[in-house]
């Protein structure tokens, strides 16, 4: 939950061969990610990335452009 605790479970490994590596045959079991799937979540990432930056742009042109069509209306009117 913090600082202190973290450096104190890192310390405790760190001091403790045996606790060290049943801690890494854990996580290999528990958390491994093949080459495959890591480069597809990546990729589907980046993909979801990509598009929210350009779905982004185009509310934002999309909103201007209104702005300065009205503001194009407005002059001409004038």
């Amino acid at each position: 939950p913090n600082a202190e605790s973290l450096a104190a479970a890192v310390h405790q490994v760190i001091d403790d061969r045996a606790l060290a590596v049943s801690l890494g045959e854990h996580a290999m079991s528990e958390l491994y990610l093949s080459w495959e799937d890591s480069v597809t979540r990546a990729y589907e990432r980046y993909n979801t990335v990509i598009d929210r930056y350009w779905t982004d742009r185009k509310e934002r042109r999309g909103k201007s452009d209104t702005f300065f069509k009205t503001i194009a209306k407005l002059y001409k009117q004038s």
